[in-house]
């Protein structure tokens, strides 16, 4: 039993305690349904969160449980339904729709939408699903008068990226591309997949706020994107999540600019912060002839 395992099982204890002296509390069956599905054991999970759900009928973070289950579980329909029930309340919070993109996200890049999709029955299905959500859901992203069902629209673009190529997107799939590719929480690897489908320049100031989303350094990014994304992060980010930046950026081996290295070494002998990367940083900006006070004193 591996380290992880022990301490899920620690949880499940304290939590079965937790709800044998307080049976009427729905937080403690959130809790094992969560813990459950940090496991992969999607059906007590399940099981957990509706019990949950029983007890408050309004609990929200076992509504998005469910729906998370029923995801990697395959069953796409029923999730995007459970998200139509709640609609206005899960619209309401922001966390809620984190959360959900996250999920569904992480569950696409993981390979398990892939896996569930190996059978034919099971990739039938799943187009079946598809196709009854656009009867039943608003997919017009450009309405702003009601909330949109973000689990629909985001398996929807799931579908497209499996079925369109970059050259032949209908104007609906490429308002819904965008729709997805703004959404907070989504897991920025899909961002960068999502955005290298629309081609959308990076160059351009207006897609700044797009830029501005991205959490992490993607897999397989350009340099344009990775610059932009420690640029922006240089002028907005705490500077742990600056630390955390430079080392995905050194991890994809994309060089950073002259000018983004020589702000990573200014902000961390702000902070008093000597170390092997302000050293690197250094380096690479006298091999290039750029010299004055802030590396002077670096070095």
């Amino acid at each position: 039993m591996t380290r992880s395992e022990v301490r899920l099982d620690i949880k499940i204890i304290k939590y079965e305690n937790y709800i044998k002296k307080n049976p009427k509390k729905a937080y403690g069956y959130y809790s094992l349904g969560k813990i459950y599905l940090l496991g992969k054991q999607y059906k007590k999970a399940e099981t957990y969160f509706k019990q949950a759900l029983s007890l408050q009928k309004d609990y929200m973070l076992a509504v998005v449980g469910l729906i998370t289950v029923n995801i990697y579980r395959g069953k796409h329909l029923k999730a995007a339904k459970v998200y139509r029930q709640y609609i206005q309340k899960l619209a309401a919070k922001n966390i809620y729709q984190r959360r959900i993109c996250r999920a569904i996200s992480s569950y696409y890049l993981a390979g398990s939408f892939k896996k569930n999709q190996e059978s034919v029955i099971s990739s039938w299905r799943f187009m079946l699903s598809i196709k009854a959500m656009h009867q039943w859901t608003d997919t017009d992203v450009s309405k702003k008068d009601r909330p949109h069902n973000l689990v629909a629209l985001m398996l929807q673009t799931i579908s497209y990226l499996s079925n369109y190529e970059k050259e032949s997107l209908p104007t609906q799939v490429i308002d819904v591309y965008l729709y997805c590719a703004k959404l907070p929480g989504l897991h920025d690897d899909m961002r960068w997949q999502l955005i290298q489908r629309l081609s959308i320049d990076l160059e351009a100031d207006q897609n700044d706020e797009m830029i501005s989303l991205f959490e992490t350094i993607p897999k397989n990014g350009t340099a344009t994107l990775t610059n932009k994304i420690f640029k922006m992060a240089l002028k907005k980010q705490p500077f742990y999540k600056i630390r955390q930046l430079y080392e995905a950026a050194s991890e994809t081996r994309v060089s950073l600019s002259l000018e983004n290295l020589w702000m990573y070494v200014k902000m961390c002998s702000e902070q008093n912060v000597w170390d092997k990367s302000v050293y690197i940083c250094c380096s690479k900006l006298l091999s290039q002839g750029w010299i004055d006070k802030v590396i002077a004193q670096a070095i």
